[in-house]
């Protein structure tokens, strides 16, 4: 099977943060969603677009922040209820913002996160329009806008959303946060380094500047400075992100167990956190505690229904604990929220293979997995170099299958069952009580068929 990964999911008032995932054999940079570049232990194709969320310049509180006017408060409570996977509350109370005080920008920004979660990026990426439209500085919605370009495959497009405005507003330090955000989703992190730097010249303590210089170093493939800067964000506050971001390079260093441990350590702070349970998941996957895997990543689709990645590695945790079904039912839904999750076939095609389901005629089954493996090799990035391996499993697929139907012709020439008499019947005038020999005997039991007879 292969397992998914996911990094870093930046905290927020408002907005979660986004999302990168990386296949087990190796790194894979998202064109979707992605934090920065996010390497896993060992190579893997590209991955599909995944829904994403951008950090807010301040760190996600329990209580509300003090002086907000009733639409924020609106917002704010909308978000709690988005982080709760609520999201029918959460909408009612996100287009209530809409029309209260102070409440359209935060609130259109909310409503988008609810779409990004049900995986309407589209529809999203409207609502952050109407969002800055009512309020151009609102720095979460700017952030979340980076984020849903990203996701789109449109990352190069986000700089010039947000440079114009900083102009208006060049003392915005959340607006600075948010180009730097747009350098790294365009693929330049020295920039970025640029802008996190320049606001921590304003803001020595920004934990938040200082997570943003920390993954561009990563992007640059310096897990050493990441890692010292990091050092340094930890010391000014205990914060979710900061501590996957440790995670994320004990990853690259092939540091599962230490990964696994800073993972834990941010659920501590936000265990209501998409990534952080992706990444938590992954890593239970890998060192096979299925059961865990499986209880993180069912929390993960609750709290993210359109999210196909979490579908896929929750598949792979039902298959680890040797409930197939359940496995299949998780990659169907994979690929029915992404069709082109081209892993999700390849999973389905070992799981048919390997695994004789309830219900099913052997040689459908077999027939099943080797479309699946075809669908697979026709979904899979260019450049995978796994195609002898794929090759191998359909060519075992179709040897079961002839074998299947050989033992199917052999069970047609073996001879027809002969009727074995009942029990006590005997010839015509054997002097049985009660019974005859021709109708069958009349004693207790012998109506009953016997082994071989149907």
């Amino acid at each position: 099977m292969r397992w998914s990964a996911l990094t870093a999911f930046a905290l927020g008032l408002v907005v979660l943060g986004p999302a990168a995932r990386a296949q087990t054999d190796g790194p894979a940079d998202a064109p979707a969603a992605t934090d920065a570049p996010a390497p896993a232990p060992t190579p893997a194709p590209a991955e599909a677009p995944a829904p994403a969320e951008a950090p807010a310049p301040a760190p996600r509180r329990d209580e509300p922040p003090p002086g907000m006017s009733p639409g924020e408060r609106q917002a704010w409570d909308a978000g709690q209820l988005v982080d709760q996977g609520q999201l029918s509350g959460a909408e009612a109370k996100a287009t209530a913002a809409t029309g209260s005080a102070g409440g359209k920008a935060p609130g259109y920004t909310v409503i988008a996160r609810i779409r990004v979660r049900q995986g309407q990026l589209p529809d999203a990426l409207a609502a952050l329009e109407q969002a800055v439209s009512a309020d151009p500085a609102y720095s979460p919605a700017r952030l979340l806008q980076v984020r849903v370009l990203q996701a789109l495959g449109r990352g190069r497009e986000a700089p010039g959303k947000i440079e114009p405005t900083l102009q208006k507003y060049p003392d915005s330090l959340g607006l600075r946060i948010a180009l730097a955000e747009a350098w790294l989703a365009a693929g330049r992190p020295t920039d970025a380094m640029d802008e996190a730097r320049a606001t921590l010249k304003r803001s020595e303590t920004s934990v938040t500047a200082m997570k943003l210089l920390a993954r561009a170093y990563l992007a640059t493939g310096n897990d050493a400075a990441g890692e010292a800067i990091l050092s340094r964000a930890m010391e000014i506050e205990k914060d979710a992100e900061s501590y996957m971001l440790r995670g994320r390079i004990a990853l690259m260093r092939n540091q599962l167990v230490e990964a696994r441990a800073w993972f834990e350590k941010a659920a501590d702070v936000d265990s209501q956190n998409v990534e952080l349970l992706l990444n938590l998941g992954w890593t239970y996957l890998h060192v096979r505690n299925f059961d865990a895997a499986r209880d993180v990543l069912s929390k993960a689709v609750q709290l993210a229904p359109a999210y196909a990645l979490a579908w896929l590695d929750l598949g792979s945790a039902y298959r680890g604990e040797k409930n197939f079904e359940e496995a299949e039912r998780s990659w169907n839904k994979a690929l029915e929220l992404d069709p082109k999750l081209a892993d999700a076939w390849f999973d389905l095609g070992v799981l048919y293979l390997e695994n004789p389901l309830p219900g099913r005629e052997r040689e459908a089954q077999l027939r099943d997995a080797v479309e699946a493996f075809n669908k697979y090799k026709l979904g899979r990035p260019p450049t995978s170099d796994d195609a002898a391996e794929v090759d191998k499993y359909v060519a075992e697929a179709k040897l079961l299958i002839e074998q299947e139907q050989q033992r199917k012709q052999e069970e047609l020439k073996q001879p027809a069952p002969e009727t074995v008499p009942d029990e006590g019947a005997g010839d015509e005038g054997s002097g049985d009580e009660g019974g005859s020999g021709e109708e069958g005997s009349g004693d207790e039991g012998s109506g009953e068929p016997q082994e071989g007879t149907f």
